[in-house]
């Protein structure tokens, strides 16, 4: 799972300036991934620290708000609707 994270991390681009709507598309991004590693019905340290990884690069994040923005990300993946689930 780990590498399919990654496999497409490094043609991201550059996203716009910080803004309101920069900050809903990073958290969007987060429990989007999250939901993809929650797949396999585990999220791992190491689908963790990709993830984390793929956003700090893409949207500029100190590690705080990389953390920060990862417990988000897993609180709006949890209380999404879920067809299957």
């Amino acid at each position: 799972m780990y590498a399919g994270l990654t496999a497409g991390a490094e043609k991201l681009e550059t996203p716009p300036a910080a803004s309101g709507r920069n900050q809903a598309l990073a958290l969007a991004a987060a429990a989007l991934l999250i939901e993809a590693a929650l797949l396999d019905g585990h999220f791992g340290a190491a689908e963790r620290r990709a993830i984390g990884a793929v956003l700090e690069r893409y949207f500029h994040l100190a590690p705080a708000e990389r953390d920060s923005l990862i417990a988000e990300g897993t609180a709006a993946q949890a209380a999404a609707s879920d067809l299957y689930g």
